[in-house]
């Protein structure tokens, strides 16, 4: 029977996964991930770690200015 519980620690997202094979194929070389060629690899916009479909998050004003409020909240409960 495998142990499927997960090491404490980041959670292994398949972005990571692939970030993880990459750096495997470059021979541990982040610099030759970077430097890679191989763009009919499906892999390759997803080399850096980073999914290149993911869209920035674009915040209103009321929802920036609830964040602030939750942050202000939070590190005045952190002082106490």
């Amino acid at each position: 029977m495998s142990d499927l519980r997960r090491p404490i620690g980041k959670i292994e997202t398949p972005v990571r996964t692939i970030r993880k094979f990459c750096l495997e194929c470059m021979s541990g070389q982040y610099s030759e991930v970077e430097a890679c060629k191989s763009e009919r690899c499906w892999l390759f916009p997803y080399r850096m770690g980073k999914n290149p479909k993911r869209k920035k998050r674009q915040l209103t004003e009321q929802q920036k200015a609830k964040l602030r409020e939750n942050l202000k909240k939070a590190r005045e409960a952190s002082r106490e």
